[in-house]
């Protein structure tokens, strides 16, 4: 009795798990095959040629004519093409790892990459044959001083009963990664915090290559910027709350020190593994203000709320003359503490109850007009405005806060503090002692202000204020990662 066919990926696919099925002998098509035991047996007998059961990778060698290896695909590379005086091609590259720990790379050229592209996935063990082994090339030999290159002639037999272990990762906290050096390979565990749009890179070569960032904090609250490319980047399925693993990422130096995922690394999401269900724990016992007080040892590719906005001093803030550009707005957190430069009426101004535009009276004791909604009102709405100091140990900015971050901080609207202080005039400073003078941590924006040629003006977002000890750990936090990062600097110059 034949084995029932299905689709798998494009391709067919017998229930013990074989490939894209092209004939059903002889090299030219995959095994059909696929599980152990009796299955196993079965699957042996029928898909390999001569006998050929599946060797350790250590026993190749770049004599072996006729070979079979089954191991784990442990990283998948992106498919690349290439033009030049002999004619155009294109490859992709897979690892793969067995059962006794031997790791090799594979390549698939031309239609092979056609034929097994779409076919091959991370994670999963194959059986491989009718490929040439020859000795890699030195200078990007990582894993074996051999390789196998393969073609659409091969054998590829996915198998879905394996003893194959899983990948072995090597993992290295965001806070250790800031002293690696730049090209050096690592393996990180993290929670997806966010996921920046598709974009385009123009690389030197002329081609326009898809990329895309996204930000990955872990449990010694530092962040890094995680960069994949092409097919990665497009068919990006990670969100913010994930737990990612990254095997092989490249370590770069490019705004802050940052990590790209490309050729033979490898990223996955929400792996079943003991890290991730002890990171996802972690992640589900943290507070808005401890992640808001996260270190970020990468910087954005590219100003504006999107990305990962950085933690700043206020030197910081003008020496990086942020607000300088008129096209974009420039997003950073401060920690600091609050005084106001007035603590009198009004902090509020007279707004439209439908559409919050300031609106005046037309004559002392008659109505209120709004030009906006183009009507005469009872009376009017009071919104926050006023401007507040933010000092730390570098210096002081002023800073404006709205109607909404007005609410948040003196604890009521505008109009009951208005009603408040009419019936107490010292009820305002009275309140102000209570909410000054103490360490806040807060996101704010900067502008150029193109209306009144004033300078950068800077808006707060949000803010949170902070205990006296977690404003202690977070400062403490931060100094570290400055340190870390100014003898990183010291190192590469030296």
């Amino acid at each position: 009795q034949q084995p029932h066919q299905q689709q798998y990926g494009g391709y067919k696919q017998n229930q013990f798990g074989g490939g894209p099925s092209q004939n059903n002998s002889g090299y030219g098509g995959p095994y059909s095959g696929g599980g152990y035991n009796q299955q196993q047996q079965q699957s042996q007998q029928n898909l390999s040629q001569g006998g050929l059961a599946p060797q350790p990778i250590s026993s190749l060698t770049n004599f072996s004519k006729s070979f079979c290896i089954e191991g784990r695909v442990t990283s998948k590379g992106d498919v690349k093409t290439w033009s030049n005086a002999k004619g155009e091609g294109k490859l992709f590259n897979i690892e793969i790892m067995d059962a006794q720990g031997g790791r090799i790379k594979c390549t698939f050229f031309k239609q092979g990459v056609d034929s097994y592209y779409g076919f091959i996935q991370e994670d999963e063990v194959y059986r491989i044959a009718g490929g040439t082994i020859r000795e890699a090339n030195p200078q990007y030999a990582t894993v074996n001083h051999l390789e196998i290159s393969l073609d659409e002639n091969s054998f590829i037999e996915h198998v879905q009963y394996s003893q194959v272990p899983r990948a072995q990762y090597q993992f290295r906290s965001i806070q250790d990664v800031q002293s690696c050096q730049k090209g050096d390979s690592v393996d990180v565990i993290g929670i997806v915090k966010n996921v920046e749009d598709l974009s385009e890179l123009k690389m030197k070569s002329g081609d326009v290559a898809k990329k895309r960032d996204f930000w990955v904090i872990d449990s010694t609250n530092f962040v890094v910027r995680i960069t994949v490319w092409r097919d990665r980047a497009e068919q990006f399925t990670g969100k913010p709350g994930d737990v990612v693993v990254g095997k092989a990422l490249k370590v770069g130096q490019y705004n802050g020190v940052n990590l790209s995922c490309s050729g033979d690394s490898s990223v996955r999401f929400n792996p079943v593994m003991d890290e991730a269900d002890q990171l996802s724990k972690w992640w589900a016992q943290q507070t808005q203000q401890t992640l808001e007080s996260a270190v970020a040892i990468s910087t954005k590719a590219a100003s504006g709320e999107k990305g990962e906005t950085l933690l700043r001093t206020v030197s910081s803030v003008f020496d990086d003359q942020l607000g300088s550009n008129p096209e974009k707005a420039d997003w950073f957190y401060l920690r600091g503490t609050i005084t106001l430069q007035r603590v009198q009426p009004p902090l509020w101004y007279t707004a439209c109850g439908s559409c919050s535009k300031k609106i005046a009276q037309t004559t002392p004791d008659g109505p209120w007009w709004c030009q906006k909604c183009q009507a005469n009102l009872d009376g009017p709405t009071l919104r926050y405005i006023f401007t507040i100091t933010i000092s730390d140990h570098t210096g002081s900015l002023q800073a404006t806060m709205f109607d909404d971050q007005g609410k948040d901080f003196w604890g009521e609207e505008a109009g009951f503090l208005n009603f408040h202080n009419n019936e107490d005039p010292r009820y305002i400073e009275a309140k102000a002692r209570e909410i000054t003078f103490k360490p806040y941590l807060l996101k704010c924006r900067m502008t150029p202000d193109t209306r009144f040629n004033k300078g950068p003006q800077v808006t707060v977002q949000s803010f949170e204020q902070l205990s006296d000890q977690a404003g202690i750990q977070a400062g403490c936090i931060h100094l570290l990662s400055s340190i870390n990062m100014y003898n990183n600097m010291e190192n590469n110059t030296a």
